[in-house]
This record gives structure tokens, C-alpha cells and sequence, in this order.
């Protein structure tokens, strides 16, 4: 990329689900939790209904079993910006001063399939979200927690941008 020209690039490695007979090492070795207790941390439940799953469940896990999907996880993760910013109403009040907020960039997402088939029974998740602030920019550290393990399933980086609009 040169100048002021955005570029958007990704790495991705598929693993076929359905050739193991168990979870899969993980790609990369889990951050720590996020502390739920740590008051610069937004700390939301997510109530994983089972009939609003999106993973396809490893061959591994008992028939009709669901898992938790990477849409899923994604899903989470936007709800968790919004709260964030004061929900529905906040991102009215940026919108109304000509100002909207944009994803720029997700970076180090990583989902792992083998922490989530072994979470899928879990009643309650928790997404886990500390905000840094850059200018203009908002940089959204996120996670997908099982709190009763605390056992991170999912995480990565959200940057968002404040566009003026007017």
C-alpha cells in the first residue's frame, strides 16, 4: 500500500473438522483473560442460545450437538463495541453531530474451535472488551470468555474510525 491508500489483507488456515477425532491443537497459544474485574474492562453475558448457533459441530462431539461458529464470535464482538459507545443511542448521538463510526481494521482474530466444542454445554459466555482511544481511532481489545473455566475461546483486535460526515 502506498500514500493514503487503505489495503486489507488476511491470513487464514482451514482446518477440515471432519477428518479429526478430536479438537485440534490450537493455532496460537490463548491470551490471558481479560480481568472481569478490572474496572477499564466491559464485561457483557452472552446467552449462547443453542437455536442462534452458526458452528457446524466437530465431528467429536455426540449428534445434534451445537457449537459456537466464528460468526458467532464476530457477532459478540459488535455488540460489545456498541454497548460500549452507549448502544443504539450513542452511536444516534455521533450520527446526529455528522460523525459515524466505521470497522477499519480486525487483526489476530483468532477463534478456537477446540476451546468452543469443549465449551458448547457451557449455560453463559462473556464477552470482554477494554477500549483504547487513538485520536481518531478506537482500538477494541476483545474476547469471547467461558467464565467458569476462564478459558478464552476467541479474541483478536477491532480498530474503528471516526469519519466526519458533514
Amino acid at each position: 500500500c502506498v500514500g493514503e491508500q487503505e489495503c486489507a489483507s488476511a491470513e487464514t488456515v482451514y482446518i477440515d473438522l471432519s477428518s479429526l477425532s478430536g479438537p485440534p491443537e490450537a493455532l496460537a497459544p490463548p491470551p490471558t483473560p481479560l480481568g472481569a474485574s478490572d474496572p477499564s474492562v466491559l464485561v457483557l453475558p452472552i446467552a449462547a442460545h443453542v437455536d442462534e448457533l452458526t458452528g457446524a459441530p466437530p465431528a467429536w462431539l455426540p449428534p445434534g450437538s451445537q457449537c459456537l461458529g466464528a460468526i458467532d464470535v464476530l457477532r459478540f464482538f459488535e455488540r460489545a463495541r456498541t454497548t460500549s459507545i452507549g448502544g443504539a443511542a450513542g452511536l444516534e448521538v455521533l450520527r446526529a453531530s455528522g460523525v459515524i463510526v466505521v470497522v477499519a481494521r480486525i487483526e489476530n482474530f483468532v477463534f478456537d474451535i477446540g476451546a468452543a466444542a469443549s465449551s458448547s454445554t457451557a449455560p453463559e459466555l462473556e464477552s470482554r472488551t477494554k477500549v483504547v482511544v487513538k485520536g481518531r481511532r478506537v482500538v477494541f481489545e476483545q474476547q469471547v470468555v467461558d467464565p467458569l473455566h476462564e478459558r478464552v475461546l476467541a479474541w483478536g483486535n477491532v480498530t474503528c474510525v471516526c469519519v466526519d460526515v458533514a
